[in-house]
């Protein structure tokens, strides 16, 4: 079952790669779904998946 606390941690996740990404994706609107969070032990490598699939939508774009 999906805790709060998990959900917060993913959203914090995807917003600080987002805002490192953002001037490169200035009139591209991002929805990101994330279907289970990724445990803590795996954080850096899913802001690294994270940082890449939006970059290469920012070279697209």
């Amino acid at each position: 079952m999906p805790r709060a606390v998990d959900r917060n941690r993913a959203k914090r996740l995807v917003r600080e790669v987002f805002r490192m990404t953002r001037q490169r994706l200035v009139g591209v609107d991002v929805v990101v779904q994330i279907r289970r969070c990724p445990p803590r032990a795996a954080s850096a490598t899913a802001r690294a998946e994270l940082a890449r699939l939006l970059a290469e939508l920012a070279s697209t774009a």
